[in-house]
C-alpha cells in the first residue's frame, strides 16, 4: 500500500470526533429504553418531558395492536395474542415492531460517524444538523383502547411542546390517530394527511382500530378529507365498491398501484404533496407495509404480491422530507415474526433514516 494512503487511512481511524468512548471499564454502554432493547440509532433516550427540550426529531414506539385475528373475520378482544409464524391470514404481532426495530437499527448508530451519509455530501452528518432522541414506548394498556390512546396523545403532547417532530413506530394502523391528535391539540393551522396504505382505513363507527383511523383523524383533527391522499390502493377482501365510492365523495384523493405503474411514483408524490398542501401547515405521513410489495418486505401482517417498490418508498419519503413541511410519521402494520433474516427491520431503519435525511438538509437550507 502507498505509504501517503497508509497515513490518510490511519489518519482516519483515529479520529475521535464521533467515536464513544467506554465507561471506567472500557466497556462501552449502549443507552436502552428498556431491558435489552436500545434506542433508535444509540440516540440519547429522554425518561421525561423535561428532558426533550431542544430536540429536532424524537421517536417513539405505540406498540398497540388491537385484537387477535382468529380468522377473516373474527377478532378475539380478550387473552393472549401470541404471532403464529404459519399464519397466513390471521396474523398478529405488530407490537413487538417498535422493538425490534430499535435492535436492527444498531447498524445505523450515530456514535460511530454521527450520521455519515456521502450520497447527500462529502461531510454530511445528521449529527451536524439534527438533536435526535428516543422517547421509549407508550405503556399501553392491554384490551383497553381509550386508555392507550390516552396515553399515547399525551407522550406525543410531550414531543410537540418541546418542538420536535415525532417519528413513530407502530402498532397496527389505530397508530396514526393519536398521534395526529397530540400534534393537532399542540400546534396551530391544519394537517394534510398522505397514507401509503393498501386499505382505506377511513371508517367512523365504534372504537379506534385499525379500519377506522383515518376517518377519526377527519372527524376529530384539524384536517379534512380534501387533503387527505391515500396511495397504494388495491383490490382484496378487505376493500370493497362502497368503501372507494365513500372516499372519492368526501373528497379524498386516491391513487391505486396502477395509478403509480401509469404516472410514476414522482408524479404521484407531487400531486399528492400539492393536495395534502393546500390550505395547510404541515403535512403527517403514515407508511402501511401493507402497501409495499413483500418480496421488498416481508415483515408483514398482511401481505400481498403486488405492492409498492422498496425504491419507490424511499422516493416518496426523500421527496416528502424534503418539499413538504413534515409534522409527523410513523410506520405501522410491521410483523417481525413474519420478516426474513432482518430484511424487514433493516429496511425500515433505511426508511426513518431517509426522513432523517431530508429533515436535516431542510433545516439546513433553513438555517444556513
Amino acid at each position: 500500500m502507498d505509504e501517503r494512503i497508509r497515513k490518510l487511512w490511519l489518519e482516519a481511524e483515529s479520529q475521535p470526533e464521533f467515536h464513544v468512548s467506554g465507561d471506567a471499564e472500557g466497556v462501552f454502554r449502549k443507552p436502552r429504553v428498556y431491558e435489552d432493547v436500545p434506542s433508535f440509532m444509540e440516540v440519547p433516550v429522554a425518561r421525561g418531558p423535561d428532558d426533550l427540550q431542544g430536540a429536532d426529531v424524537v421517536f417513539v414506539g405505540f406498540p398497540w395492536e388491537m385484537g387477535q385475528q382468529l380468522d377473516s373475520t373474527t377478532f378475539a378482544e380478550t387473552g393472549p395474542r401470541p404471532p403464529d409464524p404459519d399464519a397466513v391470514i390471521a396474523r398478529s404481532g405488530a407490537y413487538l415492531a417498535p422493538g425490534y426495530i430499535r435492535k436492527y437499527s444498531a447498524h445505523y448508530a450515530l456514535a460511530i460517524s454521527g450520521g455519515y451519509y456521502p450520497e447527500e455530501g462529502e461531510d454530511f452528518r445528521l449529527a451536524h444538523y439534527l438533536k435526535i432522541m428516543d422517547y421509549g414506548d407508550v405503556e399501553v394498556k392491554l384490551w383497553d383502547v381509550e386508555e392507550s390512546t390516552r396515553r399515547a396523545v399525551e407522550r406525543v403532547s410531550h414531543i410537540v411542546k418541546a418542538g420536535a417532530i415525532p417519528l413513530v413506530f407502530g402498532g397496527d394502523h389505530s397508530t396514526p390517530y393519536p398521534i395526529v391528535k397530540g400534534i393537532s391539540d399542540n400546534s396551530e393551522g391544519k394537517i394534510g394527511v398522505i397514507n401509503f396504505d393498501g386499505h382505506y382505513d377511513i371508517g367512523l363507527s365504534g372504537s379506534l382500530n385499525a379500519g377506522n383511523a383515518f376517518g377519526k383523524i377527519m372527524e376529530n383533527c384539524k384536517a379534512e378529507p380534501e387533503n387527505l391522499v391515500i396511495i397504494g390502493i388495491k383490490g382484496g377482501a378487505y376493500n370493497t365498491p362502497l368503501m372507494h365510492k365513500v372516499t372519492k365523495e368526501i373528497g379524498a384523493s386516491v391513487f391505486t398501484l396502477m395509478d403509480i405503474e401509469r404516472m410514476g411514483m414522482e408524479a404521484v408524490v407531487e400531486r399528492a404533496i400539492e393536495i395534502a398542501s393546500q390550505g395547510t401547515d404541515k403535512v403527517y405521513v403514515s407508511l402501511d407495509t401493507d402497501s409495499l410489495d413483500p418480496v421488498n418486505f416481508p415483515a408483514q401482517k398482511y401481505p400481498d404480491p403486488y405492492g409498492i417498490t422498496f425504491w419507490e418508498i424511499r422516493m416518496a419519503l426523500r421527496m416528502l422530507s424534503r418539499r413538504a413541511n413534515l409534522c409527523g410519521f410513523d410506520l405501522v402494520c410491521m410483523g417481525p415474526t413474519y420478516d426474513h433474516k432482518g430484511v424487514g427491520a433493516l429496511t425500515a431503519c433505511r426508511f426513518y433514516i431517509e426522513l432523517l435525511k431530508g429533515l436535516a438538509l431542510r433545516k439546513a437550507k433553513i438555517t444556513g
